[in-house]
């Protein structure tokens, strides 16, 4: 885990360390691998949801206005 962690250079959220470790064949809890982030690491990376939000905010006054 630390292994791909550091390889996309502590940007990584527990979601995505998920998918790439269930791609080489481990499956393992998204909880789990939250809380060896947070033993093992200092930061934890969360999607925003007010970006989210903001974009969904965007593409639908967007195509209010071209229609």
């Amino acid at each position: 885990m630390k292994d791909h962690f550091d390889a996309l250079r502590e940007k990584a959220g527990a979601l995505v360390i998920k998918l790439r470790l269930e791609r080489i064949g481990i499956i393992m809890n998204h909880k789990k691998i939250r809380r060896l982030m947070r033993k093992y690491t200092a930061t934890i990376r969360r999607a925003n949801p007010y970006l989210k939000m903001a974009k969904a905010i965007y593409e639908s006054t967007r195509h209010a206005l071209i229609c």
